[in-house]
């Protein structure tokens, strides 16, 4: 077995249920984690026997794009795209909404998900 991380991915985004959210938007981070075996593709040196982390980048931006009022709904969208590729044993998201407009100092809020 083996892992896949892409860490620290910088968005932009406008989720959440207050209406400056909607407007003026927000900065996320995205943190993702796939479990998969990794033994074959190490050895052959083939894109092929791995998942290309290129294309776990996109589903990421693509979903980011998609408004919602709740960060926890993007990440279950990324994970649900994410679980059709069939390579993929184990799939862990944080989304972090950054500096979220609410009356206090907040540097970051998140959600992570396992599936």
């Amino acid at each position: 077995m083996g892992k896949i991380i892409l860490k620290n991915i910088e968005l932009f985004g406008f989720h959440g249920p207050i209406p400056e959210e909607k407007k003026i938007g927000c900065k996320y981070t995205v943190n993702l984690e796939i479990d998969l075996d990794l033994q074959t593709a190490s050895i052959k040196d083939d894109l092929n026997q791995t998942v290309n982390y290129v294309i776990l980048f996109q589903i990421i931006k693509e979903e980011m794009k998609i408004r919602s009022n709740l960060i926890e709904t993007v990440a279950k969208r990324i994970i649900k795209k994410i679980q059709k590729i069939k390579k993929i044993k184990h799939i862990k998201i944080r989304l972090c909404k950054i500096n979220p407009p609410i009356c206090g100092v907040i540097k970051k809020f998140c959600v992570e998900l396992n599936e």
